[in-house]
């Protein structure tokens, strides 16, 4: 039996590949890629399934996580309890703020996936603030500015920030900032808004003890 080296039995027996680009196979069209248009309907279509479950699941947990056990929220609910005698509770302070937030989240992954400038969002928002911060007494001004900071606590931010990052990965958007800025703005005019009612129950509540 005739003795071979192993590497001229490799070299005998072994294939012999040629690789050539993809782009030789499959060449790039000439024609310009049109953009993707879709309205927001078809959105709603896609976005459907993810809202429904995963999207509600993860807002059922983060924000009673994230605002509930937050140290700062606590402390203000028992603060403004205190100030307004009990007509604006601890627990009502607390669902405003965790509304508010939740109302903030909901329109920070609206502009990230819709790719809305931040600008033409929180201006307008701030806008009502002002005129809901000229309406409503200075107590509740004051309750309903200082929440905007309650909101920034080691607790929520990082949940924040880490929601808004997800999603525009997730829908390969450039920008996934500005979600927490807008989950601070809202629980301004949640807290300003309960504040009015809170003040318009205090005011008809007087003038029945004066008819009285």
């Amino acid at each position: 039996m005739k003795s071979i080296k192993y590497s001229k039995y490799l070299a005998e027996t072994s294939k012999n590949y040629k690789y050539i680009s993809y782009n030789r196979v499959n060449p790039a069209s000439e024609r310009k890629r049109e953009k993707i248009r879709y309205s927001l309907k078809d959105a709603a279509t896609i976005l459907k399934p993810y809202v429904a479950v995963r999207f509600n699941d993860q807002f059922k947990v983060v924000v009673p996580i994230s605002l509930l056990a937050e140290p700062a929220l606590n402390a203000l609910g028992i603060t403004v309890e205190n100030l307004t005698n009990g007509a604006f509770g601890k627990k009502l302070v607390m669902i405003s703020v965790s509304i508010g937030v939740s109302l903030g989240l909901a329109f920070g992954v609206l502009k990230i996936i819709f790719n809305i400038p931040l600008m033409h969002i929180i201006v307008p928002l701030y806008l009502i603030a002002i005129v809901l911060t000229v309406i409503s007494e200075e107590r509740y001004v004051n309750i309903g500015w200082d929440s905007a900071g309650v909101t920034t606590g080691p607790i929520t931010v990082p949940l924040v920030l880490a929601l808004g990052l997800g999603f525009a990965k997730a829908t390969n958007s450039l920008d996934g900032f500005g979600v927490l800025a807008l989950a601070s703005v809202f629980p301004i005019l949640s807290v300003l808004s309960v504040g009015l009612y809170v003040q318009y129950l205090e005011k008809k509540a007087g003038k029945e003890q004066d008819y009285v």
